[in-house]
């Protein structure tokens, strides 16, 4: 989802596992939208399990949701460059990632352990690689899932308010009027 200027939304499960019960895992990731984009018309983008490609490792598989990882593409859609991809490894499993030298990146374990330069992660950690790290290399201690993140650095203010976030405060004042108004759109039956 693009919130750009600004969008009303919910996520619900489905109503068998509401009955039913159970786990339910999600990760919600929030990146940040250049200047020149924030007023831009919200967007949507359906990507089933399905449509995710992926790439076989050593001792496992990372699945591309956004950007390029051994030329093979996710199908997310993005508005700066940026690598998005889940990765699971089996223990005694290597992942190498190459991301260009000036990108940020991230790696956090979801579940397992595992072992980023002298670091040794553990489920719900994450590791920030500087500047410069050209190859992320993912070592796994157990079996483990690793979200990895990169991306160009927009080097740009942001000022945030609750879930509202652009650019300057004048901008998140205007945004919370907008949705107190109603400009962002409101939920079905609510």
């Amino acid at each position: 989802m693009t919130a750009a200027r600004g969008i009303v939304h919910a996520e619900y499960h489905e109503r068998e596992f509401a009955r039913r019960g159970g786990t339910l895992h999600g990760i919600q990731l929030w990146v940040n939208l250049p200047a020149r984009d924030k007023m831009n018309p919200p967007g949507y983008q359906d990507i089933p399990s399905h449509r995710i490609p992926e790439v076989s490792l050593d001792a496992g598989v990372a699945r591309i949701v956004a950007g390029d990882f051994q030329g093979v593409r996710g199908p997310a859609r993005t508005h700066t460059p940026m690598l998005v991809m889940h990765v699971k490894l089996a223990a005694g499993g290597v992942a190498e990632v190459q991301v260009p030298g000036a990108w940020n990146a991230l790696a956090y374990v979801i579940t397992g352990r595992a072992r980023a330069s002298d670091a040794v992660l553990r489920e719900r950690q994450m590791a920030v690689f500087g500047n410069g790290a050209s190859v992320i290399e993912l070592a796994a201690i157990a079996d483990t899932d690793v979200l990895v993140l990169a991306g160009e650095p927009i080097d740009e203010a942001v000022v945030s308010w609750g879930p509202f976030v652009m650019s300057t405060t004048e901008e998140i004042v205007q945004a919370r009027k907008d949705y107190a108004s109603g400009r962002m759109g409101a939920l079905a039956g609510r």
